[in-house]
């Protein structure tokens, strides 16, 4: 099987290509990694495959919508997938 023809297959079977799904399982990995460590951003970033700190927070707020550093100050996620973080609380009004 060609290049191409696996990352078609690979797009039709996942919804998403190869490498995009190997970036999302590295920053899925570097999530549990700054929540349940106190390794540095730049040692994780370096553990999962990032060549650079200042790449792998970019890649990282793409992600999640929040820098590496702040997902790790409000505690991550408490279980299951991590999702996006919303920087901003939504407007909602006390009942």
């Amino acid at each position: 099987m060609g290049r191409t023809s696996f990352a078609e297959a690979f797009a039709a079977a996942f919804g998403q290509g190869p490498m995009e799904f190997v970036q999302r399982v590295r920053l899925r990995i570097a999530s549990r990694l700054l929540s349940g460590t106190d390794l540095p951003v730049k040692v994780i970033a370096a553990s999962v495959g990032y060549a650079s700190r200042s790449a792998f927070s970019k890649a990282f707020a793409i992600e999640f919508g929040t820098a590496p550093s702040h997902f790790r100050m409000v505690g991550g996620m408490d279980e299951g997938e991590p999702e996006r973080i919303e920087s901003e609380p939504p407007d909602t009004e006390p009942i």
